[in-house]
């Protein structure tokens, strides 16, 4: 993700050519579009592992972040337009399952519970403001990050599926899945039940 971002600036110093902010969190979307494209019900283990150590694990989650914070800023002036969370939420998962099927190949990718810390105090880092600002923009972006995965996770689904082939083709293979927006408002049986 980091690379679109020098994009973005390379592009800037060309007077002809303009990207905006929102050129770019399109192109970023595009791109995890099309790499999840490239995971997605495939087996082929070589693809994991090149796109596992190409891509850098903490640009995902700070991605992730970024579009949970663009989510808060908009949920209150949208929250009662039918589906304008799907884009957000279609990211968001495309991110998480990228994640998940790039953790057994790197272990930066693998999706940490961490509990909220305390934010960091100004009393300890004595007269020098810049290392409190740098601790605090820190813990600004992890706290950000934390609640990011938490929100996208409760949008995803999962189901086991057993590929039952000869002996030695058989796999359990787990399918993860977005739950549409509009499932937040059946009840909490008809969830359970698949009815509604």
């Amino acid at each position: 993700m980091n690379t679109l971002d020098r994009l973005k600036m390379e592009m800037e110093h060309h007077k002809d050519i303009r990207v905006d902010s929102e050129g770019v969190k399109a192109l970023k979307s595009v791109a995890v579009d099309m790499l999840h494209g490239l995971i997605e019900g495939r087996p082929d283990t070589a693809t994991h592992r090149i796109l596992a150590q190409m891509l850098d694990a903490q640009d995902s989650f700070n991605r992730l972040g970024e579009i949970y914070k663009h989510y808060r800023v908009l949920y209150p002036k949208m929250k009662d337009t039918p589906r304008w969370d799907d884009s957000f939420c279609k990211e968001g998962f495309g991110l998480l399952t990228l994640c998940n099927a790039l953790a057994p190949f790197n272990s930066d990718f693998r999706l940490k519970s961490q509990a909220a810390e305390p934010p960091p105090r100004r009393s300890d880092y004595g007269h020098d403001g810049d290392d409190f600002r740098v601790a605090a923009k820190d813990w600004d972006r992890c706290e950000t990050v934390r609640r990011a995965l938490k929100f996208f996770s409760k949008s995803i689904g999962q189901v086991d599926v057993f590929w039952g082939g000869n002996r030695n083709r058989r796999r359990l293979d787990k399918v993860l899945f977005p739950i549409p927006s509009i499932c937040s408002f059946f009840p909490g049986e008809d969830k359970v039940s698949g009815r509604g």
